[in-house]
């Protein structure tokens, strides 16, 4: 800290010129508080020198009175305190940096225990419904089994089996939205034939659709595309499966590859379902989102299909998005950026 030698001001106005515009008021009180109790003053403020630099100073006075208690001289120093006062104001940016960041970790770490107490909520009630499915369809099988009834113990085998794959969706879908949440998704880009990859994972859904009636058209070109054929599958999947789950019986599934004229691969999964109201488009890509509509066959959800589906295209540098009108149906687009279709 050193004293800051200034020239001398003769008058108020010239103290008054040194001081930052800012600080005047400051000052203005603290002589106020001088001159009323007759008692030492000390403030930080800052001066602006010739030079238009600006330096910190601590201030300190003290008033002079004679016998009756007049002020008859003011003395007082102004210390350079820049250093200090600039080392301070960067520990408090420094501090507020540091709260800042407190305070977002521990909102995302409120977060994620909510998406705890949700996954464990969701894993008891969804795996539940089918373990308590196979349960009884394992004693049915063993009931028709010891009376020789194979056929119908058959029908009960392939109903274990459903309850597995949909428990094995669960599973496979929780892990996958952890996965993508903390970058461990393991990404591996190739050039695949898109179409190819479309056919296949239609097929899938083909007796799944049967079942409701439902049948899927494909209206597919030929692509060659940069891109990680199972995450591109599973999103197809995931798009698919909620086409399928919330169509009603005996309507129609459209699955639509195309190149659009901005250069990119589209795929267009139309449904003619109950549509998608617009309070719920608001929240459709969502973590464990449940809408107001359901799926026509019974089928349940975990509410993370279409958040999988939307960290994997945007990772792919992809856009998805869905056009919905309630009563008609809904339309999900997922583009991707595509080098050019294949020779036909």
């Amino acid at each position: 800290m050193e004293l800051l030698l200034l020239n001398c001001p003769k008058t108020e106005e010239d103290f008054y010129a040194f001081i930052h515009p800012d600080d005047r008021e400051l000052v203005s009180k603290q002589l106020e508080l001088l001159f009323k109790y007759k008692q030492p003053v000390k403030w930080d403020s800052r001066f602006v020198l010739k030079d238009n630099q600006v330096r910190y100073v601590m201030n300190q006075c003290i008033i002079k009175v004679d016998k009756s208690g007049e002020p008859i001289e003011v003395v007082g120093t102004i210390a350079d305190i820049t250093d200090r006062k600039i080392a301070e104001i960067e520990i408090l940016k420094m501090n507020q940096l540091l709260e800042e960041r407190v305070a977002q970790r521990t909102k995302e770490l409120v977060v994620l225990n909510q998406d705890k107490d949700e996954i464990l909520s969701i894993t008891a009630h969804d795996l539940r419904n089918p373990l308590g499915g196979i349960l009884l369809q394992s004693s049915l099988v063993k009931l028709y089994y010891e009376k020789g009834q194979l056929e119908q113990a058959n029908t009960y085998i392939l109903d274990i089996e459903k309850s597995v794959h949909r428990m094995n969706e669960i599973i496979t879908n929780l892990l996958n939205s952890h996965a993508l949440e903390i970058g461990k998704y393991n990404f591996e880009f190739n050039e695949y034939d898109c179409s190819e990859v479309v056919r296949i994972t239609v097929d899938t859904f083909e007796s799944q659709a049967n079942h409701k009636g439902i049948h899927i058209t494909q209206i597919i070109q030929l692509f060659q595309l940069h891109i990680d054929k199972d995450a591109f599958r599973e999103v197809l999947e995931n798009l698919l499966s909620n086409a399928v789950k919330y169509s009603p019986l005996n309507k129609n599934i459209t699955v639509n590859l195309s190149f659009t004229p901005a250069g990119k691969l589209r795929v267009e999964v139309q449904d003619k379902g109950p549509g998608i109201s617009v309070e719920d488009q608001k929240r459709l890509f969502g973590k464990f989102v449940r809408l107001s509509a359901k799926p026509t066959g019974g089928e349940s959800s975990s509410g993370l299909g279409l958040s999988i589906a939307k960290s994997i295209v945007e990772q792919m540098h992809g856009s998805i998005w869905c056009e919905s009108i309630e009563g008609v149906g809904s339309t999900f687009f997922v583009e991707f950026p595509v080098h050019s279709p294949i020779s036909q």
